[in-house]
């Protein structure tokens, strides 16, 4: 077997186009069929979609959490836990956990997505990853590769694919 990566999947912690949902589900699934891990920010929408789908499908799913405890993670912050396999809860928020999510991560690929998908993104470029970006997913995601212009000295790999399949294979490859 290869090595198993961590793929973070980011974007809109809203799923509210179902064909978009359904390409979040292809991406978790390939991932764990692949036998990787899939990390997420312990949230809804997208991501959710894709950790639900790679769990479903016998893979590895890890939710790291803004929130310090368990209990806090479902009454404050209102997020879902029987999708993760392991709920990471780190006490720090939204912003920080964000970091720990991206830096944890071999690749990470982008699902729509709001301001904390911009943070993600740019912690993924400025870390050297190799970022794969879903196209008409909505959001912010068709914004993020015009952020990275001019600014190559990273070492960060910008993907983007229409198809979830090519986009999940095209990441894998660059990440080996």
């Amino acid at each position: 077997m290869t090595k198993r990566l961590q793929i973070a999947i980011c974007g809109s912690a809203e799923a509210s186009d179902p064909e978009v949902s359904r390409n979040a589900e292809v991406i978790g699934k390939l991932l764990a069929e692949a036998g990787h891990i899939v990390l997420t920010g312990a949230t809804t929408g997208y991501p959710w979609h894709a950790a639900k789908a790679a769990q479903e499908a016998g893979g590895l799913s890890v939710g790291i959490s803004p929130a310090k405890d368990r209990e806090e993670h479902i009454s404050v912050y209102s997020k879902p836990t029987d999708e993760f396999d392991v709920l990471m809860t780190t006490g720090i928020g939204f912003e920080a956990r964000n970091v720990i999510l991206v830096r944890a991560a071999d690749a990470v690929i982008i699902i729509g997505g709001r301001i904390g998908t911009v943070q993600e993104f740019t912690i993924a470029y400025q870390s050297g990853k190799v970022i794969g970006i879903l196209e008409h997913s909505g959001g912010n995601a068709a914004l993020l590769p015009q952020i990275a212009v001019n600014s190559n000295r990273t070492g960060g790999y910008i993907i983007t694919d229409i198809d979830p399949r090519e986009l999940v294979k095209r990441v894998l490859k660059k990440s080996r």
